[in-house]
């Protein structure tokens, strides 16, 4: 599939935050006022086989502002017990609606070193302009309901903190094979992080971080609740840390699951001389596996009391793994080939300038 967009995008944003120390507890709110003017035209040739290439041509615009207000209250509800409840309002032009957040989050410190934290609440976002055409086509905000659930300890440079989380969607939007857009999806997913900080031998210091999800969704294309496309089953990174002087060195080595796709099993013809794709079960297969191997070397410099600069020297995939991103097929459909990421191994240099 070939795509080309024209955009013309602006957008602005005020934000406000107060916080206020009652004694038996301290307040904090805030408001914000975001502002978005999209206009875009996105043209795309959809491959249907020899001669049975479909040109599609989307032209939208959108237009809007977003009023919210927020306010919560931190206080201590048993000996060691802190609880956080609060509620964001929010409006918005392009969703065509207004509503209500709660949320309330507890905290219990057992000890110096190890605590528990439950938290949950709802949340609404508003979909990207780009699922509103010429806008004449207002959805709903996407709403997500949750409940997080984390233990976390920590001694001296040694770290450890596990968190499970559930999570519902409803009113997902979202595009169907040929990008109309459809919206009043659901969903759920449910995972579980796990994470750990460790000094290791000859003055280094290795993070690991593991995650593993479940997650299903409404497919826009048939309306079938199937795997997540962007949900990875298990993920995997280390990083291993060291100074040599004034300069960090990096090394992170990253393995994941290959993601879930809709594979085409056939074809059948068009009626003008070419194909058309049959596809199979949503989401029944998964890419290979990713696996890549990163360097960073880093330093920083005191230009002045004002001026930092940060300069480095930055290698990722160093082994020249080839990762699988996408599945192309021949114009028969018979035939499947491995689209590759883009480079095998790539170097970077750069210095970046902090201004304080």
């Amino acid at each position: 599939m070939t795509s080309s967009w024209t955009t013309e995008q602006e957008r602005s944003e005020i934000v406000a935050r107060s916080a206020w120390d009652a004694g038996y507890g301290v307040w904090r709110g805030g408001a914000e006022v975001a502002g978005e003017r999209l206009d875009y035209a996105w043209e795309f040739l959809a491959p249907g086989g020899a001669g049975a290439a479909e040109r599609l041509v989307y032209r939208g615009r959108s237009r809007e502002t977003l009023t919210a207000g927020w306010v919560e209250l931190e206080t201590s509800v048993a000996r060691n017990v802190n609880a956080t409840a609060g509620v964001r309002a929010w409006d918005s032009r392009r969703a065509g609606e207004a509503g209500f957040d709660p949320r309330l989050a507890l905290i219990w410190q057992m000890s110096r070193r190890a605590s528990w934290s439950v938290s949950g609440g709802r949340y609404h976002q508003v979909a990207e302009g780009f699922y509103y055409r010429d806008g004449t086509e207002p959805a709903r905000a996407m709403q997500a309901d949750q409940v997080i659930v984390s233990y976390d300890w920590k001694r001296g440079q040694r770290s450890v903190r596990v968190e499970a989380y559930a999570k519902r969607y409803r009113r997902i939007v979202g595009f169907d094979r040929k990008y109309s857009v459809v919206g009043d999806g659901v969903g759920e997913a449910r995972g579980v992080d796990f994470m750990i900080k460790q000094p290791l031998p000859w003055e280094a210091s290795g993070r690991l971080t593991w995650s593993t999800v479940w997650a299903e969704r409404t497919d826009p294309a048939t309306g079938v609740e199937a795997p997540a496309p962007w949900a990875v089953r298990n993920s995997v990174v280390l990083i291993v840390e060291r100074d040599f002087g004034n300069w960090k060195c990096s090394l992170a080595g990253r393995w994941a699951n290959g993601r879930a796709f809709t594979p085409i099993t056939g074809a059948v013809s068009n009626g003008g001389g070419g194909s058309e794709p049959v596809f199979g079960a949503v989401n029944s297969e998964n890419y290979p596996s990713f696996r890549r191997i990163d360097c960073t070397l880093a330093r920083t410099w005191e230009v002045s009391k004002r001026v930092t600069a940060v300069t480095y020297l930055a290698g990722f995939n160093l082994a020249g793994w080839d990762n699988v991103q996408a599945y192309e097929y021949s114009d028969d459909f018979r035939e499947r080939r491995e689209v590759p990421t883009l480079f095998s191994r790539g170097l970077f240099f750069g210095v970046n300038l902090i201004f304080r």
